[in-house]
């Protein structure tokens, strides 16, 4: 099973490709910062692992490390203290690796 597709889904080819455009068209404005905003956001709506579902729960695992090493690749912003944005990224979110 691909990890981009929860337990027992039929696979469609360009079912992806579509709402990953739809997705990109939605938010294509928004400025890094917002998208990072938008990126928590998502994260802390995931539900907690549904115990008597072991294959879903590793699927939301790896869905979330994926969605973790996409916040650690936007652009780094200027500081205004002794943090950087991934700093405090980590400090919120934990560390991908």
């Amino acid at each position: 099973m691909q990890a981009d597709q929860p337990p027992g889904a039929t696979p469609d080819p360009g079912a992806f490709n579509r709402v990953m455009r739809a997705i990109e068209d939605s938010i294509g404005h928004l400025s890094d910062g917002e998208k990072l905003q938008l990126i928590g956001r998502i994260a802390r709506s995931v539900p907690s692992p549904i115990p008597d579902d072991p294959e879903r729960t590793r699927w939301q695992y790896e869905n979330m490390i994926r969605l973790m090493e996409e916040m650690e690749a936007l652009p780094s912003a200027p500081n205004v203290d002794e943090f950087s944005n991934r700093d405090h990224d980590r400090v919120l979110y934990g560390s991908p690796k």
